[in-house]
């Protein structure tokens, strides 16, 4: 594993990265057995391959004059309802950047998130807003079987993996068996 000082991105990959138009985050929230927390969208967004009722890591468009961990806690608050036992480092937790519209150049950024409990605890999640419902732990291969929005599938099989810092320019289509 690489130490987290060659992680650090150089100043001519900050510039790399600007270009690569961040345009959201997303979270593979990871629990201490080892399962991930999914949740089901409610809306519709064609732009980026994502339909109401695909299942999806907790993710979240950047809003204009918002950093990156900015953007990180406010989905915490938003899709999860709960931040006070969620960490992350950002330098090494950056699984990679993904891009999820190649005609629109849009691009998310992807952290590991550490939830300090088991999923096994009930728990109760009060997101701020209703575009995300039916939060579950799953082991993180059960992606693969699940109707998906684009892009989560590479998300979490470069978790899986242990990779850092993937760049993904281009991610594979929604997986949607029944429809």
């Amino acid at each position: 594993m690489r130490e987290v000082e060659e992680m650090k991105p150089q100043v001519a990959e900050n510039i790399e990265i600007k270009e690569r138009n961040i345009k959201g985050v997303a979270a593979v929230i990871l629990s201490r057995d080892g399962k991930i927390l999914v949740v089901q969208e409610t809306e519709t967004k064609t732009k980026i391959d994502k339909l109401a009722g695909d299942w999806s890591i907790p993710a979240e468009t950047i809003k204009e004059g918002e950093s990156e961990l900015e953007a990180l806690l406010r989905l915490i608050g938003e899709e999860v309802g709960e931040n006070g036992d969620i960490t992350c480092n950002q330098e090494s937790d950056w699984i990679g950047d993904y891009q999820f519209g190649v005609r629109s150049n849009i691009w998310g950024r992807a952290y590991l998130l550490h939830f300090d409990g088991t999923s096994d605890i009930p728990r109760f999640f009060n997101a701020e807003r209703d575009e995300v419902i039916n939060h579950r732990w799953i082991a993180p291969q059960e992606i693969r079987n699940l109707p998906r929005r684009k892009g989560v599938l590479e998300i979490v099989e470069d978790f899986m993996e242990g990779r850092n810092g993937i760049v993904r320019e281009e991610c594979s289509s929604g997986f949607r068996p029944n429809r």
